[in-house]
């Protein structure tokens, strides 16, 4: 009896020992510097109105953190073309609206809805309109050029994108 209460106290001495010694590595421990935690959800939210109940955003093109454009319908009370926006510019503080303007079907300026719009990674934005014309401007509005009707008349374009400006693709119905 006692030989055997022995020997079965001495085996699970060591066996708390090697379980214990093995768990001071443990793969679950902390390191000393884990680095980045690319798994955090510790994000600072910033809720922003655009325009009333109405109002609806279509595309964002990101350029930097100073520098970014959305584009839909933008109103504000009371409805009318005075109080009606296509585009706003996020400065790193606030958002400026801009009626930016198309050409329609007759060749005149016209306001109208942008569903698109794409940055080219080399200082021009292309915007699109529900209609059918393209305005290639750089992103402080300086320069705009105007283009004529890109596609037919029974449908309109919804998005922009390309890889240059010299290799730009533009989808709709």
């Amino acid at each position: 009896g006692f030989s055997m209460t022995l020997k079965l106290t001495g085996f699970l001495f060591f066996l708390v020992l090697a379980v214990g010694l093995s768990c001071c590595n443990s793969p679950t421990e902390p390191k000393d510097n884990p680095g980045i935690d690319t798994t955090s959800h510790n994000f600072v939210w910033r809720v922003d109105t655009l325009g009333n109940s109405g109002s609806i955003l279509w595309d964002i093109a990101y350029i930097n953190d100073t520098c970014i454009w959305v584009v839909g319908e933008i109103t504000s009370e009371p409805y009318s073309t005075l109080n009606r926006w296509n585009a706003a510019k996020w400065n790193g503080f606030e958002w400026k609206k801009y009626r930016i303007q198309f050409l329609d079907f007759f060749g005149q300026n016209s306001t109208q809805i942008i569903k698109s719009v794409w940055y080219d990674n080399n200082s021009k934005l292309f915007f699109v309109s529900e209609i059918t014309s393209v305005v290639i401007s750089d992103p402080n509005l300086k320069e705009i050029s105007l283009n004529t009707t890109v596609l037919s008349v029974k449908g309109g374009p919804n998005k922009v994108w390309g890889t240059s400006s010299k290799n730009v693709y533009i989808t709709g119905t």
